[in-house]
């Protein structure tokens, strides 16, 4: 659980290489929702407030703003 700090990236591999994963907006509420349920039930407590979910789209090349629909990374 990174108890010294730290992230966690979901969409990216071992070796570092971004391969995101595909997700629906419904499918990034529930993916939230159910990181944050997850770490109410760790033992000792976990304060939600520090968990902070984004959603990082991957984006064709770094020169276009377009981004690869539903591709993203979590972190």
């Amino acid at each position: 659980l990174n108890q010294n700090g730290g992230r966690i990236f979901i969409g990216v591999n071992d070796s570092g290489i971004v391969t995101g994963i595909r997700l629906t907006s419904k499918d990034r509420d529930i993916f939230k929702n159910e990181i944050v349920n997850l770490t109410q039930t760790f033992s000792p407590a976990c304060r939600t407030n520090k968990i902070k979910v984004a959603f990082i789209p991957i984006m064709n090349d770094e020169k276009s703003m377009e981004g690869i629909e539903n591709l993203y990374v979590v972190k």
